[in-house]
């Protein structure tokens, strides 16, 4: 490492460390055990639960809060979106302006809602081999992650409108699809299961296998 042209020390930032490769995240290890006393490290990520405990155990970690609903919403309206689409995503992320932001941007972020959007698809018509090709997809830990997320909004949505509320995520006739094709025990059931495996980072272990018992649990098969 160079040392510091100014000051004592120098601040090497990483970002987005939960969408490593498990042998970046293990080289980071290695950095961050024994640094010198004119380093320091900055690391951001969205999902902690994807990064190694021996990692973890090393740094200290602060919960950055995300921004309130109005001020997200008038962020985006101030960067020129539409006002309908601004509170709409506002509240859909919960104030979450980089996730806002990621979404009208398209790309990547879009490309994880779509696989969701699938694998909501496959879960309303109780197809089990759809729901399992469509969690495949994503092969990175972070990704898969996301995807569970996004799935978890949709199920959620159509919890929703089992209960005579309006669905709001992406993929509102999935949500609907769901609704139609599960009673209320089996929507919150499945809810439990992706809440239980974002809890007990069963992702970590092994994706496919993380997969299939999500698939077994909400589908029974």
């Amino acid at each position: 490492m160079i040392r510091p042209n100014n000051g004592d020390i120098k601040v090497y930032v990483f970002e987005d460390c939960d969408s490593m490769r498990p042998e970046h995240q293990n080289a980071l290890l290695k950095l961050i055990e024994e640094p010198a006393d004119y380093l320091r490290f900055v690391f951001t990520c969205e999902n902690t639960s994807v990064i190694p405990e021996t990692v973890l155990s090393r740094v200290t970690e602060y919960e950055v809060p995300d921004t309130p609903v109005k001020e997200c919403e008038q962020a985006l309206l101030d960067g020129g979106v539409d006002g309908k689409q601004a509170r709409e995503l506002s509240e859909m992320f919960a104030g979450n302006i980089g996730k806002c932001k990621a979404v009208l941007e398209g790309g990547g972020e879009a490309a994880l809602i779509e696989t969701a959007r699938k694998a909501a698809e496959a879960l309303g018509k109780r197809d089990g081999f759809g729901l399992s090709a469509a969690l495949a997809e994503k092969t990175g830990r972070a990704e898969f992650s996301r995807v569970m997320e996004y799935l978890s909004l949709m199920i959620r949505d159509a919890l929703a409108v089992k209960f005579g509320g309006e669905a709001e995520f992406f993929g509102k006739a999935e949500s609907k699809k769901i609704a139609g094709s599960f009673a209320e025990e089996e929507i919150m059931n499945m809810l439990d299961t992706a809440h239980e495996i974002a809890k007990n980072e069963i992702y970590n272990l092994n994706l496919l296998l993380t997969g299939a018992y999500f698939v077994s649990r909400v589908l029974g098969g």
